[in-house]
């Protein structure tokens, strides 16, 4: 693409859905792994803290995977498309700010608020490695 104002605005777009669905796919994966409480909906506010006391550590670490994984996914396809790391972390910021929003909705145990900061940025950190993004 000759635009690089169009170029860049395009590899953001792709990077965040890239990142929403990864962070889907995974969270969808962990749910099949780890099951929500039976009688409970998680899209239900009243029963999502019911099942926040009831869910398992590995449920809770499917979620912080899927923050993690969906930022390095997303952020490597905006650096790949770009060849601009800052683009990377304006996904990562966002899975970041995603994962903070959700943290807050109702309560989390206090590990995973830290983790909805921590690693999505992380992730972005782990994209950078990988060929093809992005170095500087």
């Amino acid at each position: 693409m000759s635009n690089p104002v169009v170029r860049d605005a395009l590899s953001i777009l792709a990077g965040l859905v890239v990142a929403i669905l990864t962070v889907s796919l995974v969270q969808m994966i962990g749910h099949q792994i780890y099951p929500p409480p039976a009688g409970l909906d998680i899209t239900n506010a009243a029963d999502q803290a019911k099942i926040m006391e009831s869910i398992t550590t590995g449920a809770l670490v499917a979620v912080v995977a899927s923050w993690t994984l969906g930022s390095l996914a997303g952020a490597w396809t905006t650096m790949k498309i770009s060849g601009n790391v800052k683009f990377g972390w304006i996904i990562g910021l966002f899975i970041a700010a995603m994962s903070v929003w959700t943290t807050m909705m109702f309560p989390h145990p206090m590990w995973m608020r830290i983790a909805a900061v921590v690693m999505p940025l992380v992730g972005v950190l782990l994209a950078r490695q990988l060929p093809g993004s992005a170095k500087a």
